[in-house]
């Protein structure tokens, strides 16, 4: 089989599909990038000497990439938005969530994106990888079966210690904890393990079908793929950060020369990269855990048949939560009023990327602990419009203009030469955020 990437290099980007009217329910891919920022994919050009990232970049071409769009500081809170298009002050996952003990977890009542579309829909949905949504406590051991999916295999959670058998075993990427009809130590290299697990599942699922992979790649711990060569002068941080995610754009190629070629694709990030890897440009209080751009701003590439330009960027202002409702409309299963949700669809900058802002505003947070917001010892916001961002850690309020400093060098409430135009809008946004006025 010629794979996909080959196909793009001769033939080009994708002729413009038919209406939308005309589309049926097609299959869905959503692909979850386990702390991948935007600025580590190529495609988004904000860094000269991003890791190499063919597949995505390819994907990018064949799709819409969205250069605006955000996610939250962490794993958990972020998977929560995805799976219910709610912000976290909505559904309580503030932080990220253990696996053991008797911890809050994403209610399994919360309406979510598997459920809607299997019940309303008729799809068949499949989870692979990192849940990272639940605990112990949950009747399914933790997994996504209690949340929509009809199956899941992967460990659950991030690769630290776990109880087993009386004893604390440290998991990694060469041994880990997995569920696959009950939890059972399986041994391998994870990222391989889980692209193989989810080419097998794309073989065997009734369409249409919604299959969820989430990988655990690039999260900590750094551990190399098997018989990876070390490079002259030996390996930091970073270089091994990059070795990963490159690694795992390779993998991310065998798997979409698996799935059928007028499937829906999304791949997402679901936070910045951790702030120990020397990111260029980047303080390291400004990346993973933070509001600032290197821990939100994410990639979002999306290749469907409802994208009508291939290869454009979308400056629109998107977040995680506009997953639920963009993917129920393509399964032709549009979310009602009645479960108000914080995203939108972005169907329409699909058709046509140079679409109006359907938001005035979109909207970021993280807090501890998980729960009630109003109970948390620690909280920090970030709202922004089409140009300028507000953040607020633990009621200090800080500005900024992304249209010049996209790297958030200059706070624009301690400038003494801030523009009354400027300062205004950065009042507007605090107003905002006193307000709870994030939609």
């Amino acid at each position: 089989m010629r794979s996909w990437l080959a196909v793009i290099a001769l033939t080009g980007c994708a002729s413009p599909p038919p209406d939308n009217a005309a589309l049926s329910p097609g299959n869905v891919l959503l692909v979850v990038l386990d702390d991948v920022g935007a600025y580590d994919v190529r495609a988004y050009g904000f860094e000269p000497d991003a890791p190499r990232t063919p597949t995505l970049d390819a994907l990018a071409a064949q799709g819409v990439r969205f250069t605006r769009a955000w996610g939250n500081p962490l794993c958990s809170p972020s998977r929560a938005s995805i799976q219910t298009g709610l912000y976290p002050f909505r559904t309580g996952v503030g932080d990220n969530l253990p696996r053991q003990g008797d911890a809050f977890a994403l209610p399994v009542d919360t309406p979510n994106l598997p459920t809607w579309l299997r019940d309303h829909a008729g799809y068949t949905t499949a989870a692979i990888g990192k849940w990272h949504l639940s605990t112990d406590r949950d009747p399914q051991g933790a997994t996504p079966l209690s949340y929509g999916f009809d199956s899941y295999v992967g460990q659950p959670t991030n690769l630290l210690d776990v109880e087993s058998e009386g004893e604390v075993v440290r998991t990694s990427y060469t041994r880990w904890h997995e569920w696959r009809d009950g939890y059972r130590w399986h041994e391998g290299y994870l990222t391989h393990t889980e692209i193989d697990d989810a080419i097998a599942t794309v073989a065997t699922l009734p369409s249409p079908w919604f299959l969820q992979v989430a990988v655990h790649a690039v999260h900590l711990p750094l551990q190399l793929p098997p018989d990876t060569p070390e490079p002259d002068g030996g390996w930091t941080g970073r270089l091994k950060y990059v070795t990963m995610l490159e690694d795992l754009d390779a993998q991310l190629g065998r798997l979409l020369d698996a799935v059928p070629e007028d499937t829906t694709v999304v791949v997402v990030g679901d936070n910045g990269a951790p702030n120990s890897l020397d990111i260029p440009d980047f303080d390291a209080a400004d990346t993973k855990g933070s509001v600032m751009e290197g821990g939100i701003r994410v990639p979002m590439i999306v290749r469907s048949p409802w994208v009508t330009q291939p290869g454009v960027a979308v400056d629109a202002l998107v977040h995680l939560v506009d997953l639920f409702p963009t993917l129920a409309q393509i399964a032709q299963a549009p979310v009602d009023d009645a479960l108000s949700l914080d995203g939108r669809t972005l169907t329409p900058f699909l058709n046509d990327p140079h679409a109006p802002d359907t938001r005035p505003v979109v909207y970021s947070e993280r807090f501890q602990p998980s729960g009630d917001p109003a109970l948390a010892t620690l909280r920090e916001q970030a709202i922004r419009d089409t140009r300028y961002k507000l953040t607020r850690s633990d009621g200090v309020d800080a500005c900024f203009d992304l249209g010049d400093d996209v790297h958030e060098a200059a706070d624009l409430l301690t400038s003494p030469t801030v523009s009354a135009a400027a300062r205004a809008d950065c009042t507007a946004l605090a107003a905002r955020l006193d307000a709870g006025d994030v939609r």
